[in-house]
């Protein structure tokens, strides 16, 4: 993988997490919408990472 997809895929990570995070502190504060909306946002995102990750990287050869 090169170093340009292993920059991609933390930031990808990084900002799933914060929508965990977020989801998690708007649930703490009553906001069930907001925290629905983060929650779906990151269960998205994930996805999206996986996809793209099964797309872009080639397995290696044995």
């Amino acid at each position: 993988m090169t170093t340009s997809l292993k920059i991609m895929f933390f930031f990808i990570s990084l900002f799933t997490m914060a929508c965990f995070a977020l989801g998690s502190v708007m649930m703490a504060q009553g906001r069930g919408w907001l925290a629905t909306l983060f929650f779906v946002l990151a269960v998205l995102i994930t996805g999206l990472g996986f996809v793209t990750k099964r797309r872009l990287v080639r397995p290696q050869s044995q």
